[in-house]
Formats: structure tokens, sequence, C-alpha cells
């Protein structure tokens, strides 16, 4: 089973190589998202792929070319929970920084790998106000 760690600092890469699978594979669903006093529930691999090709979306038209993830901090709650913080710093070509952010994760181990169950966006990426998720209508 890979370190916790590991989930994390894939989470860049992925996300700019565009492979949404590779990034959906490393959440439990449903997980939780909050960002900007909002909070969304992402409940299905096929949500999570729209909310990561939204992001990807946006920082590719700001011209990012790669994103790096490194873990600030990991503090085990238990044997299989672990609540870490990262900071993922988006670059062009010519590595110029576009722009930063920092959310804290809360991770559970499962029987093959580490999933992620909530992500807390403490410093949000411009122009990312939320996950574009579709709307459900109360019924």
């Amino acid at each position: 089973m890979a370190h916790p760690a590991d989930i994390i600092e894939r989470f860049g890469p992925l996300l700019m190589a565009g492979d949404l699978s590779g990034l959906a594979a490393r959440y439990a669903m449903p997980f939780a998202v909050a960002m900007g006093g909002r909070q969304e529930v992402v409940n299905s691999v096929d949500e999570a792929k729209a909310a990561f090709a939204y992001l990807y979306d946006v920082m590719r038209g700001r011209g990012a070319e790669r994103a790096v993830s490194k873990p600030v901090s990991q503090i085990y709650l238990d044997t299989d929970l672990v609540l870490a913080t990262v900071e993922t710093e988006f670059a062009d070509a010519n590595d110029k920084r576009i722009d930063r952010t920092s959310a804290t994760y809360l991770l559970r181990a499962t029987d093959d790998d580490w999933r992620i169950l909530t992500v807390t966006v403490d410093q949000p990426i411009r122009d990312v106000t939320g996950l574009c998720l579709p709307t459900q209508e109360a019924a």
C-alpha cells in the first residue's frame, strides 16, 4: 500500500496530464469538498471527473503546464486515518508560477490503498469558486 503522501503528491501531475480517471481513483465515493464558503458532495466517479475536468480547463486556460503537490503536514488520527495539509503550485512552461493553492485532506486506508474522504480548500485557486457539479433539484 502506498503512503498517504504518495496519493497527495500525484494530484498535480495527474491533473495537468488530464488523467481524470487516475484522479478519481484516489477518492472514496462519495467525498466532500468545502471551498469558498460552499460545501459540495461528489457522489460518483463521473461527478469527480467533471469537477477535475473543470479545474483542468481553468488552469490550462490560464497557461498552466505543470502542477506540483507537496504535503506540508500529516497527522495520523488513527492507524488508518490521516489528516494532511497539501500545497499545490501551478506553473507555465517556463516555470513561472501561475497560482498556488492549499488544502487539507482527510484520507482513510482501504484494503488496497489510501482514499481521500474530504477536502477543505484553505486557499482557493483564483477564478475557481466551486466544482461546477450539476445542480440537484430538491424533490
